[in-house]
Formats: C-alpha cells, structure tokens, sequence
C-alpha cells in the first residue's frame, strides 16, 4: 500500500513540476534586413560585443535603428506604428569583420516558460580578413505577450537578459 501512495505522489509532484516549467514556441518571422532602409546605430561594442533589445514601441525603435536615406528612395524606414499593437521585435547585433555574403545570425527558436521569453539563435563569426568591420542584425517578430524577462541565447550560451519592466531604450541618435 506504501508503495503504490508512493508511486502516485511522484507521480503527481513530477506532473506539476512539468506543468510549470514546460516551455511554450512562441510564433516568429525574421525581418529581413533589406525590409527597410535603415541600420542599428552605434554602441559600444567593446564593451558589450553582443546589443540585444525587445522593441516594443515606434521610440524604442527609432532608439536602436537609424533611417539610411539614399536619393529617390521611397520605401519604408521603420515599420508601421500599427506593428507595436500586437506585436514586438527582438533585435540581437554584432559588429564583425565584413561577411561578404555569409549568414552570421540563424533564428532557431523563440519561447516562453513562466513568464521568461527566449529568443534561442545562432552566431556564425565571418573570421574574414577584410580589414573593415559591419554592424550585422538579426530581428525578429513576434507576437505581444506578458512577458516578465527576456534572454537571448547565442549558440547555447546566454549573452543577454533583461527585466521587462526595467527596459529603457536608448536616446535616439542626434540627427541635427
């Protein structure tokens, strides 16, 4: 009789403890690059190699991306403000030696577990030896959710984590 309390308690316990910690995919689309005319602006990067941000508003964004005007351009800068209704963009850069045509970021996953959004990928070092270096971005769109932390996870490895409620983004470049 022991046995079988037993074995239904462990039962139970491990059912819970599943319960709570599985993780949820959370849906997600890669924004290309080339989507609109702009580039991440600057920061420093000898001090944090890796920028990592959750954008969550049209300020947020024109914080971390600058508009990369060219003659007779007529496409889009930034995405439409309606996007920040439903949903977000996680954004993860790197400044490297210049790729020259190689994929540096591979999205391979986003997910949820109690609260905490991950955003799991993969970095591909170009190890070029062209004597310039890029700013290189990966962004991806996700849906709003209620979310108390974000991760990003960089070949298994977490390279940045932020407390939602603590985000600022930063000053908007001086465009003057």
């Amino acid at each position: 009789m022991m046995r079988l309390i037993f074995a239904v308690l462990s039962v139970l316990i491990c059912s819970v403890s599943f319960a709570q910690s599985a993780a949820k995919d959370v849906p997600w689309q890669v924004i290309a690059q080339e989507k609109y005319a702009n580039f991440v602006t600057n920061w420093d990067a000898a001090k944090n190699p890796v920028r990592c941000a959750l954008i969550q508003t049209p300020a947020q964004y024109d914080a971390y991306f600058a508009p990369a005007a060219t003659m007779g351009y007529k496409g889009r800068y930034a995405p439409e403000a309606a996007l920040y209704d439903t949903d977000s963009i996680l954004l993860v850069a790197r400044v490297v030696t210049a790729p020259l045509g190689k994929t540096v970021f591979k999205t391979e996953r986003v997910i949820e577990k109690d609260g905490t959004l991950e955003l799991h990928y993969r970095f591909f070092d170009p190890h070029s030896n062209e004597s310039f270096k890029l700013k290189q971005s990966l962004s991806v769109r996700i849906p709003k959710g209620k979310y108390t932390r974000v991760r990003f996870i960089e070949n298994g490895e977490k390279v940045c984590e932020q407390d939602i409620a603590a985000i600022v983004a930063p000053a908007p470049p001086n465009t003057r």
